[in-house]
């Protein structure tokens, strides 16, 4: 029988954009370049990568789904601080949903494919941006071993006199012969999707990254005995 997954326990994805980034806007230069900039390409390509960084960048969409239950979407591309405060809302409901008897508050644990380097103090960051620093505070742990940050890249066996984590999501899955969900673009895209008006199709990437996480998580957790 395949392991059934508890229910506090909870996969996310976000997908992020360079803060100034906006719908229709041209991505050929480079925000604030001017025409006879030398170093074009060498800006954009910079500026592209303030997606990667949550002091430049900012939340554009959250995928989430808690146990075996389905993908819940928040989109933040155009209030990060809406979508933000949305999955805090969407937390503290489940956190009622799993209270025990006696009003025992349950512990979350949270699983994101590179989490640990990127998803997780993304979010923080932009948390404590937007004054919400108990949201902050889902995403730390003052420990490795506490438990409640899990990243499945790091469970991946890893090689290699450094033992440097490496592994996309599609590479894991195709590895374990897990069957990917439909996906419409990979992550590379997002931004040029976002600016040219195609969103539906990064709510599906966001959509079926959860979905393929949790499979992952599922061969690699019971690797590990759970």
């Amino acid at each position: 029988m395949s392991y059934q997954i508890p229910p506090n326990v909870c996969f996310i994805d976000i997908e992020t954009l360079p803060d100034d980034a906006s719908v229709g806007m041209d991505l050929t230069r480079a925000p604030g370049a001017a025409a006879h900039d030398s170093d074009l390409e060498v800006r954009l390509h910079k500026w592209r990568r303030h997606s990667l960084d949550p002091l430049a960048g900012r939340v554009g969409l959250i995928t989430i789904a808690t146990g075996e239950a389905g993908v819940h979407v928040i989109d933040a591309a155009d209030d990060e601080r809406a979508g933000l405060t949305e999955l805090k809302t969407h937390i503290d409901d489940h956190y009622n949903t799993l209270r025990g008897p006696y009003d025992i508050i349950p512990t979350l644990v949270w699983v994101g494919h590179n989490g640990i380097s990127f998803d997780f103090p993304f979010l923080q960051i932009r948390a404590l941006k937007h004054g919400l620093p108990l949201l902050a505070a889902e995403f730390h742990q003052d420990r490795p071993w506490d438990g409640t940050l899990i990243d499945t890249l790091r469970w991946w066996p890893q090689m290699g006199s450094n033992g440097r984590p490496r592994g996309t999501l599609d590479a894991i899955c195709a590895h374990l012969g897990i069957e990917r969900t439909d996906n419409p673009i990979d992550g590379s895209q997002v931004l040029d999707a976002y600016v040219s008006g195609h969103w539906a199709d990064v709510v599906a990437h966001g959509v079926a990254d959860v979905r393929d996480l949790r499979e992952v998580y599922r061969v690699l957790a019971q690797m590990r005995g759970a």
